[in-house]
């Protein structure tokens, strides 16, 4: 932005002294567009950066979140495994109750 300024205020004087002053306010419009150029390159890597790092913040939250929902996963496992154990106590110790094993009405 400042590259720009200079190159602009540089073409101005170029406009309002004349030619005569032509050779020393070029070194300014040239110094101007470079510092403007290089800005124009910096702001680009910049905006490259802040990209690569949203990236890798979405990444590791995604890792995060897979392996919380992994976590759940084998806690949901474990949970149906003892509810099966439970079951299979319950219809064991039913079967030991006088009158039979209990029947399935589902």
């Amino acid at each position: 932005m400042s590259g720009l300024a200079v190159m602009y205020a540089a073409l101005a004087a170029l406009a309002v002294l004349g030619p005569e002053w032509g050779e020393g306010i070029a070194l300014f419009v040239v110094l101007g567009a470079s510092a403007a150029i290089a800005g124009l390159c910096l702001t680009i890597v910049g905006i490259a950066r802040l990209a690569m790092n949203v990236d890798l913040a979405a990444l590791a939250a995604l890792g995060v979140l897979a392996q919380a929902e992994h976590e759940a996963g084998a806690e949901r496992r474990a949970e149906s495994e003892r509810a099966a154990e439970a079951l299979e106590r319950f219809r064991a110790r039913a079967a030991e109750v006088p009158g039979g094993p209990p029947r399935d009405e589902d």
